[in-house]
């Protein structure tokens, strides 16, 4: 009988990307909306309970909320405390060493993790050519890459375009014993020759007498660099899940924009009108304006927009915020890739083009349309880098600090300026005497500048330019002598990180 799949999942880089963009914590756990990496990753695969999964660390608080996962979702796991390691086969090698019970008959995958699949897809454990490996489309020299002839890979390359299959870091060989076999040889050669080394390397020794195959996926988003990641962030995780939505539109667009308010609403969507509201002369650009503030204060997913030819409030939407990506969608086929190749937030729908028949098949585009992802993510990011440039910033939008909880402006939560789970950005005032309840965080460190005022912390006083430090599971205790302004930034930006 067949031993059970073994699935390796090494998380024991240094994250140098993140550090140098001044994110210390672990990558792994950066939160993603309310999820951190490591979790979104491993949700990607709907049959981990079919695995012995082995999880290799150098941070104990990965190691912690990797096999706090396995717990909660009931999957068979140990996790391997590793040193520092120079190459992702040096890693591979010492997580098999730290492991026993690993039957060399069984299928074993590698996963190095940094992506997203949605929907989540089921891991082939069935397969009987010698190895497999999961590509998605891509045309960026991130990732690794292989060609294939007959359904055969015949090449494999690290950060190297030479065809459009991307692996998404995904790999699969038929005998655990094998792979041992070839990660000896590859750590020996690592060894001799001082290079980094990984697991397209042992892939690539062994094409020349072994079949590999690959796996097309979709639905494959990345998020191991800091730009990465910033995207994923910004465009992707805003909009999903695509209920809150907002309308608006001129006098020409007002009755169509009645139309699918009436059929929205029936379908159970929470939909709020800007305006107009009403069919006598009127101006788009008012409503955008107060349904983009909207969407930035994270309180819509998605804005609907109407007017005759859908043009005018497309203009609009892309001139008063780059995170919209706005277009227009004169028919069922330019809705569904405006959504699935486009990330749009903005979708504008010209007066004459929808019809009330046409109702139905919208809104079901709308509830069920994914955005891809893969290669479209990659025109995308490069897309948003050249609009924010200093000579093309967009137009500016007034928002109020009091609009903001505590006046925190920036991170995980909603209303934000910029959502992010690398820090929480703060602009808060005290009153003098004020003594706040001591808190501490056990994961992230805030750091505290005076702008104005005094402030006593343990004995110490502090006044403008002064910075106080909070690390993790240190506890302050701040008294303010007088009124004082400050502001204060937290990185991580995680949930519930505050106890008394």
């Amino acid at each position: 009988m067949t031993s059970k799949p073994i699935l390796l999942i090494p998380m024991a880089g240094q994250g140098s990307r993140f550090k140098k963009a001044g994110i210390l914590t672990p990558k792994q756990l950066l939160l993603v909306g309310d999820k951190s990496c490591l979790e979104r990753s491993f949700d990607s695969f709907r049959n981990l309970r079919d695995f012995k999964i082995v999880f290799g660390v150098n941070d104990v608080r990965v190691g912690d909320a990797a096999m706090a996962y396995a717990r909660a979702k009931n999957l068979e796991a140990q996790c391997v405390n590793i040193s520092e390691t120079n190459a992702p086969t040096e890693t591979l090698a010492a997580m098999i060493d730290g492991v026993s019970n690993l039957a060399d008959d069984a299928i074993v995958y590698v996963f190095t993790m940094d992506i997203e699949i949605y929907p989540a897809i089921t891991i082939d454990t069935n397969f009987t050519v010698d190895g497999v490996t999961y590509t998605f489309t891509s045309s960026t020299p991130n990732y690794s890459y292989v060609k294939q002839e007959n359904g055969r890979i015949t090449e494999i390359a690290e950060k190297k375009v030479i065809s459009q299959q991307a692996n998404i870091g995904l790999y699969g060989f038929r005998l655990f014993a094998s792979f041992k076999n070839i990660l000896r040889i590859c750590e020996r050669n690592r060894r001799q020759n001082h290079s980094e080394t990984h697991v397209s390397d042992m892939i690539r020794i062994l094409l020349s007498d072994h079949r590999f195959e690959i796996r097309g996926v979709e639905g494959v988003h990345v998020f191991g660099t800091p730009q990465e990641f910033d995207f994923y962030m910004e465009y992707i995780l805003p909009q999903r899940p695509r209920q809150r939505l907002g309308v608006f539109s001129d006098h020409s667009g007002f009755a169509v924009k009645t139309r699918f308010v009436s059929a929205l609403k029936d379908a159970g969507f929470d939909v709020t009108d800007f305006g107009a509201h009403h069919s006598s002369m009127s101006n788009y650009a008012i409503y955008a304006t107060d349904a983009v503030e909207a969407l930035h204060r994270g309180e819509c997913d998605i804005l609907l927009s109407f007017c005759r030819t859908g043009q005018g409030v497309n203009i609009a939407l892309n001139k008063l915020s780059h995170k919209v990506l706005s277009a227009v969608v004169y028919d069922e086929n330019a809705l569904e890739y405006a959504l699935a190749h486009n990330c749009a937030r903005g979708l504008c729908f010209p007066e004459t083009a929808w019809l009330e028949r046409d109702l139905a098949n919208a809104i079901s585009l709308l509830r069920d349309t994914i955005y891809e992802g893969g290669r479209h993510t990659d025109r995308l990011r490069n897309t948003v880098k050249a609009y924010l440039t200093p000579d093309n910033p967009g137009a500016a939008i007034l928002q109020k600090l009091e609009q903001f909880k505590g006046g925190w402006v920036v991170g995980a939560f909603t209303p934000t300026l910029v959502s992010t789970s690398a820090v929480e950005v703060a602009v808060k005032r005290a009153t003098a005497d004020w003594v706040p309840n001591g808190h501490f965080h056990k994961i992230a460190t805030e750091y505290t500048l005076i702008l104005s005022g005094k402030a006593e912390d343990q004995g110490r006083i502090y006044s403008y330019g002064d910075i106080i430090t909070l690390r993790p599971m240190e506890r302050n205790y701040t008294r303010f002598l007088e009124d004082t302004l400050m502001l204060s930034i937290k990185t991580p930006s995680i949930a519930d990180d505050k106890y008394d």
